[in-house]
């Protein structure tokens, strides 16, 4: 089945497409009918096969085709966007001279959401011998939070690694026992550091002269 120009759902049809496009959504049989729910998806798909319904949009300068491509307008105004620096989304939409509206259309077409994610990794790739360096100047200077990052970035330092405590509290009672302090002492001071509740207890629980010699089954295990 096809419509006649002179039919009314082809003149909604027209409307709803302009509207798409305003919008900067892709002109599919869906957004037709989200644009004018009185025009039917069947309707809506028989318009954009036919070459008429194209010829019509044209006309009013929307350029329609089954295979929608990024156009010139999308690719000049995400160079644009993307330029704009670190800028707030409305800042950018502005100086790239588009609404809010027709980005967020846009953003749902397939090929153009692909070409700015692709075009954001690029930019962003670009950015990062520039912010290593600006990062190694900042810890050249000593600035702590700059020297803690660079840490992190190399892997010289893990935030999230937990060292094992049972380590520490070994090399410190085999440095009490080596300068001769009694095992009545070092029982005293496990005793003291379990009331911490410290969840190395299970460490120190046991006889302090045990502590060095062999570590604790549920430790060994984490």
């Amino acid at each position: 089945m096809s419509f006649d120009p002179s039919h009314p759902l082809f003149a909604q049809g027209v409307v709803a497409a302009e509207r798409c496009a305003r919008d900067g959504m892709p002109i599919l049989a869906e957004t037709l009918n989200s644009m004018d729910p009185d025009l039917p998806i069947y309707a809506a798909a028989e318009l954009l096969d036919d070459a008429r319904f194209a010829k019509a949009l044209e006309e009013l300068g929307v350029n329609y085709s089954p295979t929608q491509r990024v156009s010139s307008e999308q690719i000049a105004a995400a160079r644009l966007y993307l330029a704009s620096g670190l800028r707030s989304h409305a800042s950018r939409l502005r100086a790239a001279g588009i609404t809010a509206a027709k980005w967020t259309g846009w953003m749902r077409q397939p090929q153009f959401k692909a070409y700015i994610s692709q075009h954001s990794m690029d930019a962003l790739e670009d950015a990062l011998p520039g912010s290593h360096l600006a990062l190694a100047n900042e810890a050249m200077e000593g600035k702590p939070w700059a020297v803690q990052l660079l840490y992190q970035v190399t892997g010289f330092h893990d935030p999230n690694k937990v060292d094992d405590p049972r380590k520490y509290f070994e090399r410190v009672f085999e440095v009490l026992s080596d300068e001769g302090v009694s095992a009545e002492i070092l029982r005293k001071v496990a005793h003291a550091i379990r009331e911490l509740d410290d969840p190395v207890a299970g460490v120190l629980a046991r006889p302090a002269s045990m502590i060095v010699a062999e570590a604790p089954p549920q430790l060994e295990a984490s």
